[in-house]
């Protein structure tokens, strides 16, 4: 499986049409072609292409949920990564990983490998 379709970019909530541009025009200069929208704000969908450069191409492709459980149960991945700077409740289960062990372990999968990232003003 190549990197263009195994790896998705998932960015919850996008508020800022620079980012999702900026974010585009990079995942397109690393090859990367699927974008993941959960929930933009409506002018994120209108505005972005203007700072993509030639990450409008992925940002064509885009797919676009209302909400991220929607975005799982259609990708069906085998893997979604995400981060966070909270502390984890009891219940919940987190478990730090270096970034060279991320990188082996999405090499290791066979399927798709979801990368979440939260908003820009409060995270996942």
């Amino acid at each position: 499986m190549d990197i263009g379709s195994k790896y998705y970019i998932v960015l919850v909530g996008p508020k800022y049409p620079v980012n999702v541009g900026i974010i585009a025009r990079t995942m397109r200069n690393f090859s990367f072609n699927k974008l993941v929208l959960i929930s933009p704000e409506k002018r994120v969908l209108e505005f972005s292409k203007l700072y993509a450069a030639k990450g409008a191409e992925v940002l064509e492709k885009q797919l676009v949920y209302d909400d991220l459980a929607q975005a799982l149960q259609d990708l069906k991945p085998s893997v979604s990564i995400g981060t966070s700077g909270k502390k984890a409740s009891k219940s919940l289960l987190r478990q730090y990983v270096s970034p060279k062990e991320m990188v082996e372990l999405c090499r290791s999968i066979e399927g798709r490998v979801l990368l979440v990232f939260g908003r820009e003003d409060i995270g996942l």
